[in-house]
């Protein structure tokens, strides 16, 4: 199933930053917090988080076990999201079949490298300070209200659900949560800079 017949290949590459009010149909196959809670249990995913300060510099401890090799603390990660951090899930479009599906669906338009990570938190978690990034980035609010800074945007919007950004390579950026949030940020390297991975279904019978 093709996720939306969006024309990608007229957006992603431009130098002006965009504002969407509906970006995607269906927000809940990507991604709800009930697929959060499903990710702490699951011994493949790689989290991150982020401190009082901004920054990605919390260690989250591992563990090596006999059946699953080294994987990180999630009960770690549980108490530390509700003491008020922020997290992301990264890669998340090896976790999720719509998801993989969206990062198939922009790369055969675009030829740029694709996958998703989800950004959120409670109550008084921080994001990251105003930055620059090497990829540019779809952000699609799925939970919660967050006011954004873009340099070059015209209005300074705050995403509600389904709202979205489109932010080209190493525009000065921003997010300044004031409540629970939940959000994809799909993140697109240009052609020639990575590679994809085989995203094609895959069938026994």
């Amino acid at each position: 199933m093709r996720v939306q017949k969006l024309k990608w290949n007229e957006i992603v590459g431009g130098a002006t930053p965009l504002y969407f009010e509906n970006l995607l149909p269906n927000l809940d196959d990507y991604v709800t917090w009930d697929d959060v809670d499903a990710c702490l249990h699951r011994r493949d995913v790689a989290w991150q988080l982020i401190g009082d300060n901004g920054l990605r510099d919390v260690i989250v401890p591992s563990f090596a076990s006999s059946w699953y090799g080294e994987y990180q603390d999630t009960r770690f990660v549980c108490q530390r999201i509700k003491k008020g951090y922020g997290f992301i899930i990264v890669e998340y479009g090896q976790y999720n079949p719509a998801v993989n599906e969206l990062c198939r669906e922009i790369e055969e338009q675009t030829g740029y490298v694709v996958d998703v990570h989800i950004y959120g938190g409670l109550n008084g978690a921080k994001s990251f300070s105003p930055h620059q990034d090497e990829t540019a980035n779809f952000i699609v609010q799925i939970d919660g209200e967050t006011p954004w800074k873009v340099d070059g945007l015209d209005v300074e919007p705050t995403l509600k659900r389904g709202n979205a950004l489109y932010i080209p390579e190493m525009k000065t950026h921003g997010a300044s949560p004031n409540g629970q949030r939940l959000s994809m940020s799909i993140a697109m390297k240009p052609p020639g800079k990575s590679v994809t991975i085989d995203r094609g279904p895959l069938t026994i019978f």
